[in-house]
């Protein structure tokens, strides 16, 4: 487990409801194909570098938050994040 987090702490705008985040560090299966759905249009691999040319709705994840996912896919000593 990456990170719990409180979404109002860490993303706008503020939503009238509580919502719960967490980020797990998960692997992909080999024979794994993704499959476009009404949340998701769109899967692919993309560098630490390449993040400031995503399109990303920041209401759901931020530059912060991928930074933290990938800062942690490097650190095998990764500490659980929890707000």
């Amino acid at each position: 487990m990456i990170a719990v987090q409180d979404r109002e702490k860490h993303n706008k705008p503020v939503y009238a409801w509580k919502i719960c985040k967490i980020f797990i560090l998960c692997s992909i299966k080999k024979d794994g194909k993704f499959t476009a759905n009404i949340e998701t249009t769109e899967s692919k691999y993309f560098s630490l570098e390449e993040i400031s040319k995503l399109n990303l709705a920041e209401e759901k994840n931020n530059l912060e938050q991928i930074k933290m996912c990938f800062a942690a896919y490097e650190n095998k000593n990764w500490q659980t994040q929890l707000d």
